[in-house]
């Protein structure tokens, strides 16, 4: 299955047909029952985890469109580790995704049938994205209790995201049209530690793929959009 753009670059391919008027540019799938499944990596190719998500439902807005999606997290055994609710919506000609989208499976493991708190700052992607750009930085929160005690909480911020190309990628899930975004990740818990991030996202799909590394500039993991229908 190939979701590669049929003509012209992506930045000139317009929004869903009921959005044009408002010039807002979903990344992610529109149609209630639509499922994506992405799986993580560690450094050396092994699986670490895989993130279901089915849309459940699509209305519309005064400013575009609200998608509610199921996510379901999965540890490397297959296992739920989470599940639960994200939401992702037109404001202000942008696109605004949940934050919560920075967790995986890796980060949620240790917190596994615990009474778990997120507050997050959205992801945000303007409709007009061009090579260079700057956009603001995402954030997610985790707090976690265990039999009534707290648990030191972990922060994840996404900082200093910028444009860097525009590329097609190629995944099991299908070929697709993507911006390919940089940024720094910082990680902050009982121990800190910065590195960067690079994802690649595609209208009407979303993430397709990203990759992150340590200091030193050596891979760590990578998360690809495995499934699609």
């Amino acid at each position: 299955m190939s979701h590669a753009a049929q003509s012209g670059s992506v930045q000139e391919v317009e929004g869903e047909t009921n959005l044009r008027e408002n010039q807002c540019r979903v990344f992610f799938p529109m149609e209630v029952g639509n499922i994506r499944e992405v799986t993580n990596y560690n450094a050396k190719g092994k699986v670490t985890g895989s993130v279901r998500q089915e849309v459940k439902q699509v209305s519309k807005t005064p400013q575009g469109v609200r998608v509610s999606v199921f996510n379901t997290m999965y540890d490397k055994k297959g296992e739920v580790i989470s599940s639960g609710e994200i939401a992702m919506q037109c404001q202000d000609n942008e696109f605004h995704a949940d934050a919560k989208l920075l967790l995986d499976p890796n980060t949620m493991g240790p917190f596994k049938n615990m009474d778990v708190q997120v507050e997050s700052v959205d992801i945000i992607y303007p409709s007009k994205m061009y090579v260079g750009q700057l956009f603001p930085e995402a954030q997610v929160s985790v707090r976690a209790t265990m039999s009534g005690v707290s648990l030191p909480p972990i922060s994840i911020r996404a900082m200093d995201r910028k444009v860097l190309a525009i590329e097609s990628v190629t995944t099991p899930a299908g070929t697709f049209e993507c911006y390919k975004i940089g940024y720094e990740i910082q990680v902050k818990a009982l121990l800190s530690q910065k590195m960067r991030g690079t994802e690649w996202i595609a209208e009407g799909v979303g993430m397709v793929k990203s990759e992150s590394y340590d200091k030193r500039g050596k891979l760590v993991g990578q998360t690809v959009l495995t499934l699609m229908k």
